[in-house]
C-alpha cells in the first residue's frame, strides 16, 4: 500500500508513515488480541505491513529511479519528525542479490509452514522476486525513465 504514492503525491512521504502505521499496528494489535476476528486481525497485519515496509525503506537505498547510482539523501520521511531519514544502504536497492536474499529467506518459512494456495502464492511471489532482481537495472532504459 505505501507504494502507491509513487503514482500519487511525493514517494516515500504521501503514503510512507514508520511511526503511525506502527502505533496503528500496536494499537489494532491489540485490539485482534483482545477480540480476534478476519477484521481485527487483518486490520492488524495491514498496519504492521506498512509500518514494516515504511520503515524497512530506511535500510536501503534513496527515492531515486537508480538507486545504485546514489544520488537521493532521502529514504523516507519520518512525519512526526517532518524531516526525511538518509538511506542507510543496507541492501543497495530494490533488486539488488541481497534484497533477493532477504525474499528467499522470509519465504521459506511460509512456503514451508503451509500447503495450498498460501504455497503457491509464496513460490509465485518468489518467482517475480527472481525476475525483478534479474530485470531491474534495465528497468528504467525500458521505460524511458
Amino acid at each position: 500500500f505505501p507504494d502507491v504514492d509513487l503514482f500519487v503525491g511525493v514517494h516515500r512521504k504521501t503514503l510512507h508513515f514508520p511511526v503511525y502505521y506502527s502505533v496503528a499496528a500496536a494499537v489494532f494489535g491489540a485490539v485482534a488480541v483482545a477480540s480476534p476476528s478476519t477484521l481485527t486481525v487483518g486490520v492488524a497485519f495491514f498496519f504492521l505491513s506498512a509500518g514494516l515496509h515504511s520503515a524497512s525503506d530506511w535500510f536501503g537505498a534513496g527515492d531515486e529511479l537508480r538507486p545504485w547510482d546514489r544520488t537521493s539523501d532521502r529514504a523516507v520521511y519520518v512525519h512526526p519528525a517532518k524531516r526525511w531519514l538518509r538511506p542507510r544502504y543496507l541492501v543497495r536497492y530494490d533488486g539488488a542479490p541481497e534484497d533477493l536474499a532477504l525474499t528467499l529467506l522470509f519465504a521459506v518459512p511460509g512456503f514451508l509452514a503451509f500447503s495450498g494456495g498460501v504455497r503457491v502464492a509464496v513460490a509465485v511471489g518468489v518467482a517475480v522476486a527472481l525476475f525483478y532482481t534479474g530485470f531491474r537495472k534495465r528497468m528504467p532504459e525500458w521505460f524511458g525513465i
